[in-house]
Protein backbone atom coordinates (compact mmCIF):
# COMPACT_ATOMS: atom_id res chain seq x y z
CA UNK A 1 0.00 0.00 0.00
CA UNK A 2 2.79 2.43 0.91
CA UNK A 3 4.58 1.79 -2.39
CA UNK A 4 1.37 2.38 -4.34
CA UNK A 5 0.62 5.64 -2.50
CA UNK A 6 4.15 6.84 -3.20
CA UNK A 7 3.82 5.82 -6.87
CA UNK A 8 0.72 8.03 -7.25
CA UNK A 9 2.46 10.86 -5.36
CA UNK A 10 -0.01 10.72 -2.45
CA UNK A 11 -2.90 11.89 -4.62
CA UNK A 12 -6.45 11.88 -3.29
CA UNK A 13 -8.14 8.53 -3.85
CA UNK A 14 -11.62 9.77 -4.60
CA UNK A 15 -14.04 8.88 -7.36
CA UNK A 16 -16.06 11.48 -9.25
CA UNK A 17 -19.05 10.26 -11.23
CA UNK A 18 -18.01 9.66 -14.85
CA UNK A 19 -18.70 7.42 -17.84
CA UNK A 20 -17.95 4.32 -15.73
CA UNK A 21 -21.12 4.95 -13.70
CA UNK A 22 -24.82 5.35 -14.28
CA UNK A 23 -25.39 9.10 -14.28
CA UNK A 24 -27.31 10.58 -11.34
CA UNK A 25 -27.90 14.35 -11.38
CA UNK A 26 -26.16 15.96 -8.40
CA UNK A 27 -28.21 19.12 -9.00
CA UNK A 28 -31.51 17.34 -8.34
CA UNK A 29 -30.22 16.41 -4.90
CA UNK A 30 -29.47 20.00 -3.87
CA UNK A 31 -31.92 22.07 -5.93
CA UNK A 32 -34.83 21.12 -3.65
CA UNK A 33 -35.34 20.95 0.11
CA UNK A 34 -36.06 17.40 1.21
CA UNK A 35 -38.00 16.24 4.26
CA UNK A 36 -37.48 13.57 6.93
CA UNK A 37 -39.63 11.01 5.10
CA UNK A 38 -37.17 11.05 2.21
CA UNK A 39 -34.39 9.75 4.47
CA UNK A 40 -36.13 6.78 6.11
CA UNK A 41 -34.69 3.41 5.10
CA UNK A 42 -37.95 1.61 5.85
CA UNK A 43 -40.72 3.72 4.35
CA UNK A 44 -44.36 3.32 5.38
CA UNK A 45 -47.16 3.52 2.84
CA UNK A 46 -47.79 7.09 4.00
CA UNK A 47 -44.12 7.97 3.40
CA UNK A 48 -44.31 6.54 -0.12
CA UNK A 49 -47.44 8.59 -0.85
CA UNK A 50 -45.72 11.71 0.52
CA UNK A 51 -42.75 11.11 -1.77
CA UNK A 52 -45.03 10.75 -4.79
CA UNK A 53 -46.86 13.94 -3.82
CA UNK A 54 -43.57 15.74 -3.28
CA UNK A 55 -42.59 15.09 -6.89
CA UNK A 56 -45.61 17.14 -7.96
CA UNK A 57 -44.95 20.10 -5.62
CA UNK A 58 -41.16 20.04 -5.31
CA UNK A 59 -40.77 23.25 -7.33
CA UNK A 60 -42.35 25.04 -4.35
CA UNK A 61 -39.52 23.71 -2.17
CA UNK A 62 -36.51 25.05 -4.08
CA UNK A 63 -33.30 25.59 -2.19
CA UNK A 64 -32.56 29.32 -2.61
CA UNK A 65 -28.91 28.68 -1.71
CA UNK A 66 -28.71 26.35 -4.71
CA UNK A 67 -29.82 29.17 -7.00
CA UNK A 68 -27.26 31.57 -5.46
CA UNK A 69 -24.46 29.04 -5.90
CA UNK A 70 -25.38 28.42 -9.54
CA UNK A 71 -25.64 32.20 -10.22
CA UNK A 72 -22.07 32.58 -8.89
CA UNK A 73 -20.89 29.97 -11.41
CA UNK A 74 -20.86 27.01 -9.01
CA UNK A 75 -21.37 23.43 -10.19
CA UNK A 76 -22.22 20.27 -8.29
CA UNK A 77 -20.25 17.04 -8.44
CA UNK A 78 -21.12 13.54 -7.28
CA UNK A 79 -19.07 10.52 -6.38
CA UNK A 80 -18.61 7.75 -3.85
CA UNK A 81 -18.83 8.65 -0.18
CA UNK A 82 -15.93 6.30 0.62
CA UNK A 83 -12.66 7.99 -0.25
CA UNK A 84 -9.20 8.92 1.04
CA UNK A 85 -7.67 12.37 0.86
CA UNK A 86 -4.18 13.63 1.55
CA UNK A 87 -3.31 16.07 4.33
CA UNK A 88 -3.00 19.05 1.98
CA UNK A 89 -6.55 18.48 0.72
CA UNK A 90 -7.89 17.80 4.23
CA UNK A 91 -6.40 21.09 5.46
CA UNK A 92 -7.88 23.06 2.55
CA UNK A 93 -11.30 21.46 3.03
CA UNK A 94 -11.34 22.04 6.78
CA UNK A 95 -10.33 25.69 6.37
CA UNK A 96 -12.99 26.25 3.69
CA UNK A 97 -15.79 24.48 5.58
CA UNK A 98 -14.92 26.15 8.90
CA UNK A 99 -14.93 29.61 7.32
CA UNK A 100 -17.92 29.28 4.99
CA UNK A 101 -21.17 28.48 6.81
CA UNK A 102 -23.06 29.15 3.60
CA UNK A 103 -21.49 26.04 2.07
CA UNK A 104 -22.66 23.77 4.90
CA UNK A 105 -26.12 25.37 4.80
CA UNK A 106 -26.31 24.71 1.06
CA UNK A 107 -26.43 20.96 1.76
CA UNK A 108 -28.52 20.90 4.97
CA UNK A 109 -31.74 19.57 3.44
CA UNK A 110 -30.24 17.98 0.35
CA UNK A 111 -30.70 14.35 -0.65
CA UNK A 112 -27.76 12.00 0.01
CA UNK A 113 -25.30 14.86 0.60
CA UNK A 114 -22.42 12.54 1.50
CA UNK A 115 -22.03 11.80 -2.22
CA UNK A 116 -21.88 15.52 -3.12
CA UNK A 117 -20.54 17.65 -0.27
CA UNK A 118 -16.81 16.91 -0.47
CA UNK A 119 -16.72 16.29 -4.22
CA UNK A 120 -18.28 19.67 -4.93
CA UNK A 121 -15.94 21.41 -2.46
CA UNK A 122 -12.86 19.77 -3.99
CA UNK A 123 -13.83 20.96 -7.47
CA UNK A 124 -14.94 24.39 -6.19
CA UNK A 125 -11.55 24.88 -4.52
CA UNK A 126 -9.70 23.77 -7.66
CA UNK A 127 -8.04 20.80 -5.96
CA UNK A 128 -6.81 18.62 -8.78
CA UNK A 129 -4.29 16.20 -7.28
CA UNK A 130 -6.73 13.33 -7.59
CA UNK A 131 -5.87 9.79 -8.66
CA UNK A 132 -7.52 8.81 -11.93
CA UNK A 133 -7.32 5.54 -13.85
CA UNK A 134 -10.00 4.77 -16.45
CA UNK A 135 -9.02 1.09 -16.39
CA UNK A 136 -10.28 0.75 -12.80
CA UNK A 137 -13.93 0.44 -11.89
CA UNK A 138 -13.61 3.39 -9.53
CA UNK A 139 -10.89 5.89 -8.69
CA UNK A 140 -11.69 5.43 -4.99
CA UNK A 141 -10.13 1.93 -5.20
CA UNK A 142 -12.81 0.40 -2.97
CA UNK A 143 -14.13 -3.10 -3.56
CA UNK A 144 -17.87 -2.82 -3.06
CA UNK A 145 -20.21 -5.40 -4.59
CA UNK A 146 -23.42 -3.67 -5.68
CA UNK A 147 -24.42 -6.47 -8.04
CA UNK A 148 -24.45 -9.90 -6.37
CA UNK A 149 -26.81 -9.24 -3.46
CA UNK A 150 -28.92 -10.27 -1.67
CA UNK A 151 -28.04 -7.09 0.27
CA UNK A 152 -26.84 -3.97 -1.51
CA UNK A 153 -24.01 -3.57 -1.09
CA UNK A 154 -23.36 -7.27 -0.63
CA UNK A 155 -22.04 -8.28 2.78
CA UNK A 156 -18.67 -9.82 1.97
CA UNK A 157 -17.41 -13.12 3.33
CA UNK A 158 -15.00 -15.99 2.68
CA UNK A 159 -16.37 -16.66 -0.81
CA UNK A 160 -15.37 -13.15 -1.91
CA UNK A 161 -11.68 -13.45 -1.05
CA UNK A 162 -10.36 -14.03 -4.57
CA UNK A 163 -12.62 -11.38 -6.14
CA UNK A 164 -11.32 -8.82 -3.66
CA UNK A 165 -7.69 -9.79 -4.31
CA UNK A 166 -8.15 -9.66 -8.11
CA UNK A 167 -9.76 -6.23 -7.91
CA UNK A 168 -6.48 -4.48 -6.99
CA UNK A 169 -8.49 -2.24 -4.67
CA UNK A 170 -6.90 -0.83 -1.53
CA UNK A 171 -10.06 -1.14 0.56
CA UNK A 172 -13.12 -3.35 0.66
CA UNK A 173 -16.50 -3.08 2.32
CA UNK A 174 -18.91 -4.34 3.74
CA UNK A 175 -17.73 -7.41 5.66
CA UNK A 176 -19.76 -9.96 7.54
CA UNK A 177 -19.20 -9.85 11.30
CA UNK A 178 -18.17 -13.52 11.26
CA UNK A 179 -15.21 -13.07 8.90
CA UNK A 180 -12.16 -14.50 10.63
CA UNK A 181 -8.77 -13.04 11.42
CA UNK A 182 -7.29 -15.66 9.05
CA UNK A 183 -9.42 -14.28 6.22
CA UNK A 184 -7.90 -10.83 6.65
CA UNK A 185 -4.39 -12.25 6.98
CA UNK A 186 -4.86 -14.12 3.67
CA UNK A 187 -6.27 -11.00 2.08
CA UNK A 188 -3.21 -8.96 3.06
CA UNK A 189 -0.71 -11.44 1.56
Amino acid sequence: VDDFLKSIKMKNIIHFQDSRNTYVSPDERVKYLYFKFHFKKEKSLLDKVRILGYRIVKNYHRNSLYDEFIMKGGSFYKGTQWFSINKKTADKLMFFITNNDWYVNLFLKSLIPDELFFHTAIKYLGIDDNYHDESKRSDALRYIDWESGPDYPKILGDSDLMSIKRSECLFARKFSSDVTKEFFQTLLK
